[in-house]
């Protein structure tokens, strides 16, 4: 067992927004969404900043059978 301070605020907020929870399981899942979103930014998917060429190399378009002039 590990005993956290966390802001009364914001646990009742969550509490609010899904009634009936259990605080550990709240916690648990914030920490797994955290740790999800933190992994995806490692892996930063299309922006819209990045060209049109870069994105057809980085999904090779014509691998996957597509006509990179159709996209």
């Amino acid at each position: 067992m590990t005993s956290l301070n966390v802001d009364a605020a914001l646990l009742q907020e969550a509490i609010e927004l899904q009634e009936e929870i259990p605080i550990e399981t709240l916690v648990e899942i914030a920490l797994r969404e955290y740790i999800q979103r933190r992994k995806q930014s490692k892996h930063p998917k299309l922006s819209f900043g990045e060209s049109l060429a870069a994105f057809r190399e980085k999904y090779q378009v014509q691998e996957l059978g597509l006509n990179p002039d159709e996209i």
